[in-house]
C-alpha cells in the first residue's frame, strides 16, 4: 500500500497509511503485521488517523524493512475480513427489523401502518423502479408489483410478510456463502507467524515475510506455511486438504511438501521454493474466491427460466382480472409466483455443495 512518512526520530516514526475508510480496517491484524518485524519494540494504529506509530532500535535494518513490508501489503487486505460480516450484518438487521415490525403490528397505531410497510418495501421497490427503468421483466420487478398491488389494496400485513420472506431470502444466502468462505479458510488454514532459521538462531515472522530460499521450522500442531523441500527432520503430515488422503504422509528429507498441509507428529525443517500467492493453496483459495462471483450453467439456467416466467404471470393476472373482474384472484397469481424460489434456489445449492464437498 502507500505510504506517508509523517515525522520520525532516531528510534521512533509516524506513518500515513492509505488505508480507505470502509470497511473499517482491523486494527490487531495492522499491528501485528508490522510487530514481528525483528528489531520492531512497539507497533500502534490509530484507526481515525489512519497512522501508524512505531518505535524500533534505532538501526536502519528494522527501519528499512517496515517500509519495505508496508510497500508489499496490498491496499484492502487490512480490512478484507470485515467485507462479508458487513454485508450479512447489514441483511440480519434488516430481517430482523421487519420480523420485529410483523411481531409488534397489533400494537402499532392504524395511522402508521402503511408508512411501516412503505419503509420495510422500499430496497424491494428500489430493484423494482431499476428493473422497469432497464426495460427487464424480471423477479425484481414482479416482488415490487406484488406488494405495490397489496398496498393499493391496504393490505398492509400482506406486505410485510412478503417483505420479510424476501429479506430472509437474501440474509439465507449471504449466510450460505459466508459459512463457505468460514469452512473453505479452516480447511485450507494457514498460519499467521511462522519461524524462520536464520543465522544458526530460529526467529519469528509474518508468513508474508517469508523469500524464497528461507529456511521454516514447523513443529507438530503447526501448518505448513510454504511448498518447499525438507532439508530436515521426519515427520507425519495431513495432506487431506490437498489431496483428501485419510491418512498421514511420513515426510523426511528430500520430500516436497506443500502449503496448507499440517504436521501431526514430529518436525520439519523446509526449504521454501514458493512462498505467498505462488504456493498450490493460494492458488486453490483463489480460483474458489473468483468462482463465486461466476455463475454455473445450472445457476445461469435457473435464472433465466425464473425470469422468463415472470412476464407469463403478468399475463395470467391480466388474463384472470378480465374473466374474473376480481383484483384479489388478479393479485394473488403474482403473490403465489414461484419463480423466485427457482433463481433463490441454485445458488443456495451451489454454495452448500461447495461447502461440504
Amino acid at each position: 500500500m502507500d505510504y506517508k512518512l509523517i515525522h520520525e526520530l532516531p528510534d521512533r516514526m509516524r506513518i500515513q497509511l492509505a488505508i480507505p475508510a470502509r470497511p473499517l480496517p482491523d486494527t490487531s491484524w495492522i499491528e501485528g503485521r508490522f510487530s514481528a518485524i525483528g528489531g520492531i519494540k512497539k507497533v500502534s494504529f490509530n484507526h481515525r488517523t489512519k497512522t501508524l506509530l512505531v518505535c524500533h532500535n534505532g538501526k536502519p535494518e528494522p527501519r528499512n524493512a517496515l517500509l519495505k513490508a508496508i510497500g508489499k501489503t496490498p491496499l484492502t487486505l487490512a480490512g478484507r475480513k470485515n467485507l462479508g460480516s458487513c454485508s450479512l450484518g447489514q441483511k440480519k438487521r434488516a430481517m430482523l427489523l421487519s420480523g420485529f415490525l410483523l411481531m409488534t403490528r397489533p400494537i402499532i397505531p392504524i395511522g402508521m401502518r402503511p408508512w411501516i410497510a412503505l419503509f420495510g418495501a422500499l430496497p424491494i421497490f428500489g430493484k423494482g423502479i431499476r428493473a422497469g427503468l432497464k426495460g427487464r421483466l424480471n423477479v425484481d420487478l414482479l416482488d415490487s408489483s406484488a406488494i405495490g398491488i397489496s398496498m393499493a389494496r391496504r393490505d398492509y400485513l400482506t406486505a410485510g410478510v412478503i417483505a420479510f420472506l424476501l429479506k430472509v431470502g437474501d440474509y439465507l444466502e449471504e449466510w450460505t456463502r459466508q459459512r463457505s468462505r468460514e469452512s473453505l479458510a479452516k480447511m485450507l488454514c494457514q498460519p499467521e507467524w511462522v519461524w524462520i532459521r536464520r543465522n544458526g538462531r530460529e526467529e519469528r515472522v509474518s508468513r508474508n515475510d517469508i523469500g524464497i530460499g528461507d529456511l521454516v521450522v514447523v513443529r507438530a500442531g503447526s501448518g505448513i506455511p510454504v511448498d518447499g523441500v525438507v532439508v530436515e527432520g521426519e515427520a507425519m503430515v495431513n495432506q487431506s486438504s490437498m489431496t483428501g488422503e485419510p491418512m498421514p504422509v511420513i515426510k523426511r528429507e528430500g520430500i516436497t511438501v506443500f502449503a496448507g498441509t499440517a504436521i501431526e507428529e514430529g518436525f520439519l525443517v523446509i526449504r521454501a521454493v514458493n512462498v505467498g500467492d505462488e504456493t498450490r493453496v493460494s492458488k486453490i483459495i483463489k480460483v474458489i474466491e473468483e468462482s463465486e462471483g461466476l455463475k454455473a450453467d445450472v445457476q445461469s439456467h435457473a435464472e433465466r427460466l425464473a425470469d422468463r416466467i415472470v412476464p407469463y404471470s403478468f399475463l395470467l393476472s391480466g388474463l384472470t382480472y378480465a374473466l374474473t373482474n376480481n383484483p384479489v384472484k388478479a393479485a394473488s397469481v403474482l403473490l403465489v409466483d414461484y419463480s423466485c424460489a427457482i433463481k433463490l434456489s441454485a445458488p443456495l445449492t451451489i454454495m452448500s455443495a461447495m461447502m461440504r464437498s
